[in-house]
């Protein structure tokens, strides 16, 4: 991982010369300085601002070929075969005594972002789609504010069958999906992964092993945390479930805020 030393000069501090630096800091520091003064300390916060999105502004990821397009399409198509068939599920047999439909997941494949919830709900699974319900909307509304649509990304949740009572997944379920979660981010090789909740938050920063794994959702959401994927590096954001605005309409100004940090990525 690339790092970066920006010298932060307060009240008219003097910036050091590259002698008087730490023999380790030498080759991180960057030569313009940015200066806090308490006369323009809103304008020089700005500016600091700036220089640090500038730093932290990813690359462009290169559009998949036709060839590439067409293969994880296929990959897809595959996987969702194999999950209408996954009879060992512990989720199979509420999902055929109820008529409900598994929920892989829908979008771009080629998607930068993916979304990943915790469940389906009684919805989606009645028509073996992901976000339609009412936290479908709360989610549109968001994706709205950064100017993206669900065609852009792909949605998706850790558990793609419905838990009965809409009760929390178990952790035998999350296990037995786990695989199909992994091959779907191994086929969509996202930039950016935005965790909606607390099941897909910790199912993302243990499988990269993240030292934020133990820290709850209520620390972590809306910050931007880097991780290496097999095919480079990935941000990984946290975020509350848009069912949580549901219920706690007090918290949507909250999840908007967050949601502005994927600007970088659009």
């Amino acid at each position: 991982m690339n790092k970066h030393v920006v010298p932060v000069l307060v009240q008219g501090a003097r910036m050091p010369t590259p002698h008087e630096l730490p023999e380790d800091l030498i080759p991180l520091a960057r030569r313009q300085a940015v200066s806090l003064s308490h006369k323009g300390f809103a304008y020089d916060v700005e500016k600091l601002a700036a220089q640090l999105r500038q730093l932290i502004q990813p690359a462009p990821r290169q559009r998949s070929t036709p060839e590439v397009l067409s293969a994880k399409a296929e990959a897809l198509k595959q996987l969702r075969l194999e999950l209408l068939n996954f009879k060992d599920s512990p989720l199979y047999a509420h999902r055929v005594a109820m008529g409900y439909l598994p929920a892989l997941g829908d979008g771009n494949p080629d998607a930068q972002i993916i979304f990943i919830g915790e469940a389906p709900g009684k919805t989606e699974v009645e028509q073996g789609l992901t976000f339609i319900g009412a936290s479908g909307e709360v989610l549109d509304e968001m994706l709205r504010s950064i100017n993206l649509d669900r065609r852009d990304v792909f949605l998706t949740n850790v558990l793609h069958d419905r838990p009965p009572d809409n009760r929390d997944p178990l952790p035998a379920e999350l296990a037995a999906y786990q695989p199909f979660m992994d091959r779907l981010l191994e086929i969509i090789q996202p930039s950016v992964i935005a965790t909606l909740g607390r099941f897909a938050m910790s199912y993302i920063l243990r499988k990269y092993d993240l030292p934020e794994k133990r820290e709850s959702i209520s620390k972590l959401h809306g910050k931007l945390l880097r991780a290496h994927a097999p095919y480079g590096e990935i941000y990984i954001l946290p975020l509350y479930h848009p069912a949580f605005v549901l219920y706690n309409a007090t918290q949507k100004s909250v999840l908007l805020k967050d949601f502005q940090k994927l600007k970088l990525f659009v």
